[in-house]
């Protein structure tokens, strides 16, 4: 077996613990400067989600109110409603009358 024989280094307890304070003390200060600014920056995040939301929101009340308007605009009763308006009248005799025998056959 090998035994290393390891300087000895003279440093005071004193020394040691006074590092040790230092060094717990510039760790904490990261940690908690990072902690900040990493929940600032979801905060923020949030903040954005919860503005997203309420627009969305009112994007889906305007397709809901364009969608009604479409489906007034294009109904059957409104479109014949502007149809006489418009000085159209509705047909009772046909258009055209066939005569020849043939020519409806050959239709």
């Amino acid at each position: 077996m090998i035994k290393l024989k390891l300087p000895k280094l003279n440093i005071s307890k004193e020394a040691v613990c006074k590092g040790s304070f230092y060094l717990t003390l510039t760790l904490f200060l990261i940690s908690l400067v990072l902690q900040i600014v990493i929940t600032n920056k979801y905060s923020i995040k949030g903040a954005e989600l919860a503005t997203l939301k309420e627009q969305e929101i009112v994007y889906v009340r305007e397709i809901s109110a364009l969608k009604l308007a479409i489906s007034e605009t294009s109904s059957l009763a409104e479109v014949e409603r502007k149809a006489i308006a418009l000085g159209l009248v509705e047909y009772t005799s046909p258009i055209a009358s066939i005569t020849s025998s043939q020519f409806a056959a050959a239709r």
